[in-house]
């Protein structure tokens, strides 16, 4: 006869094995950003409902090697010089974290990860962009008292300044008067040399 699942051994109780997607939103675009390192633990249990932790790591590379791995960068304007005319980008993951960190660094350090990062200030899930080409590192975590997951993930996305407002998926200040919020996905059509 048919046996069920549930007889043969563990099955995943958490609904978290990885850590969650995160998209990066600013306006109307978005990217996703590249999970990199991460340690994780979540919950199965057997058949007779008895649970254990099961852990699970990776290795990623440092934001600053990871370039190549990264979707296309997020474009944004600035309305003036000033910090005010900075945009603001949300983090959305698929489940919001405990804890958020932001770090970052010019872009004109990648390749070099050693270079000293500087802390970026977020408030909930959202912090204003630099006013520069500039890579930043995320540093997410789930406390596993409050979920039947847990654990720490380092996601990392760049953005590039562009002079013109008119481009259609670029990442403006607020002031905008577009009233409906339309997600365009980017699509990165320069290719490395």
């Amino acid at each position: 006869g048919c046996r069920s699942m549930n007889d043969i051994g563990y099955v995943k109780t958490s609904t978290l094995t990885e850590p969650p997607e995160l998209t990066v939103i600013c306006e109307d675009a978005s990217i996703k950003a590249l999970l990199g390192t991460y340690s994780w633990t979540y919950e199965i249990s057997d058949a007779i409902g008895k649970s254990k932790s099961q852990g699970v790591c990776a290795d990623g590379a440092h934001a600053l090697d990871s370039k190549k791995y990264m979707a296309a960068p997020l474009p944004f304007t600035t309305t003036d010089d000033s910090a005010e005319g900075l945009p603001s980008v949300t983090l959305q993951f698929g489940i919001a974290p405990d804890s958020i960190t932001v770090n970052g660094w010019p872009t004109y350090y990648f390749g070099d990860s050693s270079a000293t990062s500087e802390n970026i200030s977020v408030t909930g899930s959202s912090f204003k962009l630099k006013d520069r080409d500039y890579v930043y590192e995320v540093i997410a975590t789930w406390d596993s008292n409050k979920h039947s997951f847990g654990g720490t993930a380092y996601y990392s996305f760049y953005t590039v300044k562009h002079v013109s407002e008119n481009e259609p998926t670029t990442c403006a200040p607020e002031a905008s008067e577009k009233s409906s919020k339309t997600i365009t996905n980017i699509v990165d059509t320069s290719t490395d040399h």
